[in-house]
């Protein structure tokens, strides 16, 4: 199966989807080794050869394998100094790989990968986000590619819901944890074709997955969000803080 090339542009336990680890083969390199995470959401690799711990490193480089101004200002408003860095990478999924989870995972280890090669010492966080239909898992939501494909999307996710699933990588000297994220949302039931059209004639969302944009007039298309509100935007905030600190990150390591 071959997936759209690009799915651009949002935590709640009791909503997140069940982790797949993708197959040997995917993302792991020689010497390294899968670990499952004891709470059993996300995985790891460690790597078999000798390498400086982390932990007692006074100062980490910072690097997000993304252009995206919306994920680097949420990190730097999280007090982060970080920079972004193209991955530069072929986003095309592998043709046997059909399940969304696996699917962001793997988009954001690759890209991770390619920066923290180009940069050897640092870390690298990457991250790739998919929409899909709630009740049609395998049914993606990608970039409307003009407007009338973004009106009638938009009318057909009129009263339904949908996943925003974002997979993420966080690469260290010696460890790399790759996870992901969901958010549930729901879309109003009485909006108008009116209503729609005036939103696509903003332009706000036709470079986004989905077609719309949450943190700006796209709010007005929903009646709530199950979840965590920074994943809409790209990038799961809360979790990756929470990894960061895991593997070893400080708060003022690169301030």
């Amino acid at each position: 199966m071959r997936w759209p090339r690009r799915w651009s542009r949002g935590r709640s336990r009791p909503h997140r989807l069940p982790c797949r680890v993708p197959p040997v083969g995917h993302g792991l390199r020689s010497g390294e080794r899968r670990a499952h995470r004891s709470d059993g959401v996300g995985w790891s690799i460690s790597e078999a050869r000798a390498t400086t711990n982390p932990r007692v490193a006074p100062m980490h480089e910072l690097i997000l394998a993304s252009t995206s101004p919306y994920r680097r200002r949420m990190l730097k408003d999280a007090g982060l100094l970080v920079r972004s860095e193209a991955p530069g990478v072929d986003e095309d999924a592998p043709d046997e790989m059909t399940d969304v989870v696996a699917l962001v995972e793997h988009l954001a280890l690759r890209k991770a990968r390619a920066v923290s090669d180009r940069f050897p010492g640092a870390w690298v966080i990457g991250a790739d986000q998919l929409a899909h239909d709630r009740d049609r898992p395998g049914e993606a939501i990608g970039k409307p590619p003009d407007p009338s494909v973004h009106l009638e999307r938009l009318a057909a996710m009129r009263g339904r819901s949908h996943v925003l699933v974002t997979g993420f990588a966080v690469i260290t000297p010696g460890q790399v944890h790759v996870s992901h994220e969901q958010t549930v949302m729901h879309v109003r039931a009485d909006l108008t074709d009116e209503e729609l059209a005036a939103y696509v004639a903003t332009g706000e969302g036709s470079g986004c997955a989905a077609g719309y944009a949450v943190e700006g007039r796209g709010a007005f298309l929903f009646d709530r969000i199950e979840g965590d509100f920074f994943n809409v935007m790209g990038l799961p905030l809360l979790t990756i803080l929470g990894v960061l600190r895991e593997l070893g990150w400080r708060f003022g390591d690169g301030l």
